[in-house]
């Protein structure tokens, strides 16, 4: 597989403070995917034994931070208050697990570990409402096992899985959602392969600092995931600070540009499909209006560079006592 049919992952240098106004890149040019090299070679020494021993070591890495209690915490309040009904849990961008490159398969094993834990944990205490918080450390690292009768189904998708990852993520119950063989995403027709029938109003989406493409970040945002862990929203605080209104803002040639409609295309089929286009367009900065401000995801103290930069977001976000309101900073879990 070459680099260009792998999704960009943004990861962040160890002097990235946690509240930084810098965004995960600029909100209009797509990133340079880095230069394939030995380091993104599939690791054929790797069997699927040691790669869950590894993951098993990352899970408990992150079960017994600060973090995760903070975390868990606070999406339980919002669940409450919001009467969240969750039935999926879907992963998209989170990189290998099975390259050369160990540091990164740490970073992605770690970052895949706190979605599998909160995917549980939140449907632990769905199927338990009188649940003691710290009882959903016991819903297990698999999603095969943890719950006899569970409502949440997992999912995940990255091109950049090798068939050792599939297997992995068949371990623990998790179905892959399959990528064509000849997907690249710098094809705007087909931003999001297979993903969006399973993104709507009861999903938990976890995106871990995928490139910013306005066509991918649009295709995600219309689905409306009741609860969105991932790179920021365009926002006023970016490093090209914008409204949402103003990162989607385009005319209708360059929004038939951005979805695949260029020039070879009938024109009557550009004005069929028009309409619905912008009903994307609209519905995606409706989105994002009703989730800003948003909160920072709390600080992983054990290990820099994992979750620094990214954004927990629900709602519509209502001002509560120690958070922010809409339209202002970020709130703090």
């Amino acid at each position: 597989m070459s680099s260009s049919e792998e999704w960009t992952t943004i990861t962040r240098s160890k002097g990235q403070r946690k509240h930084s106004k810098m965004s995960i890149c600029s909100a209009y040019d797509p990133l340079i995917a880095p230069a394939w090299g030995p380091d993104n070679i599939e690791d054929l020494d790797l069997t699927l034994e040691k790669l869950i021993a590894n993951y098993h070591t990352q899970f408990r890495k992150w079960q017994d931070s600060r973090c995760r209690a903070t975390l868990i915490n606070s999406l339980e309040r919002g669940r409450r208050r919001g009467d969240w009904k969750l039935t999926k849990a879907f992963c998209i961008g989170s990189g290998s697990f099975s390259r050369f490159n160990q540091t990164n398969n740490r970073r992605a094993l770690l970052q895949f570990a706190a979605f599998v834990d909160v995917g549980n944990a939140l449907d632990f205490l769905q199927d338990s409402e009188h649940a003691i918080l710290t009882d959903t450390k016991s819903a297990g690292s698999s999603c095969s096992s943890s719950n006899p009768n569970p409502r949440i189904r997992f999912y995940a998708q990255d091109p950049a899985y090798t068939s050792l990852d599939k297997r992995f993520l068949e371990h623990l119950g998790i179905q892959y959602i399959h990528v064509p063989c000849n997907y690249s995403p710098h094809t705007p027709s087909l931003p999001l392969p297979n993903a969006e029938p399973f993104i709507n109003t009861s999903t938990f989406l976890f995106e871990p600092f995928i490139e910013r493409r306005r066509t991918t970040l649009r295709h995600l945002y219309a689905r409306f995931p009741c609860l969105y862990i991932g790179t920021r929203i365009p926002d006023q605080l970016g490093q090209v600070p914008c409204s949402p209104r103003e990162f989607f803002r385009i005319s209708d040639v360059q929004l038939m540009f951005e979805e695949g409609l260029d020039k070879w295309v009938p024109e009557a089929e550009k004005m069929r499909v028009l309409p619905e286009l912008r009903r994307r367009n609209e519905a995606a900065i409706r989105f994002a209006e009703t989730r800003l401000p948003g909160r920072y995801f709390p600080r992983f103290e054990e290990e820099t560079a994992v979750f620094e930069g990214l954004m927990v977001y629900w709602g519509p976000i209502e001002a509560d006592e120690g958070e922010a309101d809409a339209g202002e900073v970020p709130g703090v879990l």
